[in-house]
């Protein structure tokens, strides 16, 4: 059911895709993905309240699952309710503290510290996310881009080395350095981080 509300979502059909979610939510009320994908459908339709009621049955029925703490501390950053936010990644991540599903709600936290200004607690979870899975390219390149964004190109050009160390083929973060490099005004370092990618 679940499968079929998606595909009426992504369909256009808002009203068929609610009455199915409702139908895969009573037939598996304690699945926390139906909540989550529920809650994301209310979301997309402009309906945060909804969405939120959601997201809080879910994970109040399913608490370990991850994602769905993930889906609605990144909501709840959205709408800018930033006190929501920063209580639902923490009530995710102390689920499951060093799991390796955690690593995306402590890089969302991280951001969301960033934003509001507090690098100290930014890094503290960018770390704590490291440590979770500590091969995470993901997390590593979420770093370096904070790093870069603060103007210390060292520390950033240092983790995206890092990561490309874990995963030489990954597009996405020699991109990230490269532009990096360029926005940094270090063109030859660019067109050699270019052609070594």
């Amino acid at each position: 059911l679940q499968s079929w509300a998606c595909m009426e979502a992504r369909c256009g059909s808002a009203a068929s895709a609610s009455r199915l979610f409702a139908a895969a939510a009573r037939k598996q009320s304690a699945d926390g993905a139906v909540w989550q994908a529920r809650g994301m459908h209310y979301r997309a339709q402009g309906d945060v309240e909804r969405a939120r009621r959601a997201f809080a049955t879910g994970c109040s029925l399913e608490p370990t699952h991850t994602p769905l703490f993930h889906a609605w501390g990144s909501m709840e950053a959205e709408v800018s309710n930033v006190t929501a936010a920063r209580a639902i990644f923490q009530r995710g991540v102390w689920e499951r503290p060093s799991h390796p599903r955690t690593v995306g709600l402590w890089v969302s936290w991280a951001l969301l510290e960033e934003r509001c200004g507090d690098l100290k607690a930014a890094r503290e979870y960018l770390r704590a996310a490291l440590r979770a899975e500590r091969f995470c390219v993901f997390a590593r390149a979420a770093w370096a881009a904070l790093e870069a964004r603060q103007g210390d190109c060292a520390a950033s050009r240092q983790l995206y080395e890092d990561a490309l160390r874990i995963d030489p083929a990954n597009r996405g973060v020699w991109s990230s350095y490269e532009a990096m490099e360029r926005a940094a005004r270090r063109p030859a370092a660019a067109d050699l981080i270019h052609a070594r990618s």
